[in-house]
């Protein structure tokens, strides 16, 4: 067993957030562990390479008509306490964060809204385009607590619609969360850039 830290600021990585640098120093510990088998990678390469790295729906900032979001694809409650860790790092999170929530029925959503929604934040509770997912009477049973902070919508861009006629658009930015199937959707249909 070899112990890592998170890889220093130093090192530049494709993926954003903190959690990639925990990810990136496992990644570097176990190519480390590879140089007595006769597989010596050079820590400039393994910088570059980690610097290129890519994962869509990562903390992935994109566009929907002109305007920025952040889609991450949290859809356990160990991702959810990430994602609200991350948060701590957004201009002005604590004036609320429009979250767009689309879990599957077969996720612990209750545990995944109650580790992102803070006093301030807005979800906006979507169904994922073909598949079983919760509802905004589902979760408002299973977190009675957090109802006044749910609000229903039929897609994503309805939310973002909404989101858009109501206020001056986010800071931070509205973060569409809770599903890889989700955001592959919204990838697959072009719906953001």
């Amino acid at each position: 067993i070899k112990w890592v830290s998170p890889l220093p600021k130093e090192w530049n990585l494709g993926l954003p957030g903190n959690i990639q640098r925990e990810n990136a120093a496992v990644a570097k510990g176990a190519l480390e562990a590879l140089a007595p088998l006769g597989w010596h990678i050079d820590t400039q390469k393994m910088q570059d390479f980690f610097a290129l790295t890519q994962w869509p729906g990562r903390l992935q900032k994109v566009f929907w008509d002109g305007y920025p979001l952040l889609i991450d694809c949290a859809h356990n409650t160990n991702a959810a306490k990430q994602l609200s860790n991350e948060r701590q790092n957004w201009e002005n999170n604590a004036s609320g964060v429009h979250w767009i929530l689309g879990i599957q029925r077969k996720k612990d959503a209750p545990g995944i809204v109650k580790n992102l929604l803070q006093e301030n934040d807005l979800a906006w509770i979507i169904k994922i385009p073909g598949h079983d997912s919760w509802d905004l009477s589902e979760l408002s049973e299973a977190c009675p607590k957090l109802t006044t902070q749910f609000i229903a919508a039929k897609t994503v861009q309805e939310a973002l619609k909404k989101i858009k006629v109501n206020s001056r658009w986010p800071t931070p930015p509205p973060v569409i969360t809770g599903s890889l199937y989700l955001v592959g959707y919204l990838f697959s249909k072009n719906l953001i850039k």
